[in-house]
């Protein structure tokens, strides 16, 4: 599971850059083909690490942006 997680925030991380970095939530599921569960876990690895930020309270209708580094 960890592995299927890391390859989703890679098509994730990639995802973004392909849209200047932000992209909506509701655009990204339809982008990659993976679960549900699986792109929000990833997801929330990213933004643990400190890779993106979510922008917005509701998950469905939030955006997710690269995090600008120092």
């Amino acid at each position: 599971m960890i592995t299927k997680i890391g390859i989703c925030a890679g098509q994730i991380l990639l995802c973004l850059e392909t849209h200047q970095g932000q992209i909506p939530v509701n655009v990204l599921l339809r982008e990659i083909n993976a679960s549900l569960e699986l792109i929000f876990m990833a997801v929330g690895w990213l933004a643990r690490e400190c890779y993106v930020e979510i922008h917005g309270a509701d998950p469905m209708s939030s955006t997710l942006s690269l995090k600008k580094k120092p």
